[in-house]
């Protein structure tokens, strides 16, 4: 089953910070679908989110970023429950993807496919990749059978940006508009023939495996953790300056009347000059933040952002309060369980007389007066046993 989750300011009634999707299609305006490996423990599922938000320099707790206010957005921030099985990327294809270009038994010219194919963007961190690569092989699939030629369907995908962070799954045939991002001394993402190390241990390597298709290698420690690519490292700056041009591009498409192509390659080109400049993190940022726009989303100022800080650390609290009541609940059922059946073998394995004095002695079991002194007054089976146990049966 999937389910798709929009990131939302925090409120009182929403601490949480995420609504789910109903029946709207979010990918009908520019969207960024955040998928991490662990799709089940809600922490990872909805961190996700957060981390692409950041990315995006969108104001989240601890991090004003650019200031951006998320509501102000015209992006949609998306976490998701999705599984690589099959089964549920079939579902999300059909349910959300399809559903853009084909309806009613029609389907849209090739310019229009492309124009609103360009409102989907990916973050896919480690192991997530092979869920964009489903989705791909998937959506090739489809788009042939509503009646797309294979030419069409690769102009469709190339809109598609994906943005894969410490993966090695990244072959370089895809069709999609994709730019692998991983640390050369990670030996978790680095494999034998992979072609982003391309024999080289530079400390700042780009790789154009075609159009569409490209790497980015750095020099760090090694550390497999997604903290480094979204706030610790210098890398995250330079993997902002790749989220927000995707974004800024979905935004500006949809606002067009005609179809803004992504230009990935010549967006990394530049990012290679600015590296070989020695600009640091923080420079890198600054420049990002002078020309970002987003269609005049409205920024906080930096006494709100720390007023929103407060109020988000507040909201956490009252999530993980819930969580802890949630699980004590989980454990008070669980336990409840047990003692039925506790009680179930004592009345199968004893004496009525005997189960119900068990009872009486260890849970608050309720009885009439009369019955309770018949109870009291009748041996239980072991002051039976004790009685008769020198009885022979046989003499």
């Amino acid at each position: 089953m999937v389910e798709l989750y929009k990131k939302i300011n925090k409120t009182c009634e929403n601490p949480q910070g995420f609504v789910k999707v109903g029946r709207v299609n979010p990918f009908s305006q520019p969207c960024f679908l955040c998928l991490p490996v662990q799709t089940v423990d809600p922490k990872s599922v909805f961190g996700m989110a957060k981390v692409g938000a950041s990315l995006a320099r969108v104001r989240v707790r601890d991090n004003y970023n650019a200031g951006f206010d998320l509501d102000t957005m015209p992006v949609n921030f998306l976490a998701a429950k999705l599984s690589d099985r099959d089964e549920d990327i079939i579902e999300f294809v059909n349910e959300y993807l399809i559903p853009l270009v084909y309806n009613d038994g029609m389907r849209l010219d090739l310019e229009s496919a492309c124009k609103v194919f360009r409102n989907i963007n990916i973050l896919a961190y480690d192991n997530a990749t092979l869920k964009t690569m489903k989705i791909e092989t998937c959506l090739k699939y489809r788009l042939y059978e509503i009646g797309y030629s294979g030419e069409e369907i690769n102009e469709i995908l190339k809109q598609i940006a994906v943005i894969s962070i410490a993966s090695q799954l990244v072959q370089g045939n895809e069709k999609v508009s994709i730019v692998s991002i991983k640390d050369v001394m990670d030996k978790d993402v680095l494999v034998k023939g992979d072609l982003s190390f391309y024999n080289s241990r530079e400390v700042d390597s780009f790789v154009h495996y075609s159009s569409n298709v490209h790497a980015y290698s750095f020099r760090s420690d090694g550390s497999h953790d997604l903290k480094k690519y979204a706030y610790r490292d210098d890398v995250s700056a330079c993997i902002s300056f790749i989220v927000t041009y995707i974004l800024n591009n979905s935004v500006q498409n949809s606002k067009s009347s005609n179809l803004i192509p992504l230009e990935l390659g010549r967006k990394l080109d530049n990012l290679e000059r600015i590296l070989q400049k020695g600009l640091t993190k923080d420079e890198i940022l600054d420049e990002i933040d002078k020309r970002l726009e987003y269609d005049g989303a409205s920024k906080l100022s930096r006494e709100e952002a720390a007023i929103a800080d407060k109020f988000d650390t507040v909201c956490n609290k009252l999530v993980e309060q819930d969580r802890k009541i949630e699980t004590i609940g989980i454990e008070n059922q669980r336990n409840r369980r047990k003692l039925m059946d506790i009680q179930s073998s004592i009345r199968r394995n004893c004496s009525d007389t005997t189960a119900l004095r068990i009872l009486l002695e260890s849970v608050d079991w309720q009885v009439s007066k009369d019955e309770l002194e018949r109870i009291m007054n009748t041996p239980t089976d072991k002051e039976l046993v004790e009685r008769y146990s020198d009885v022979r049966v046989f003499k």
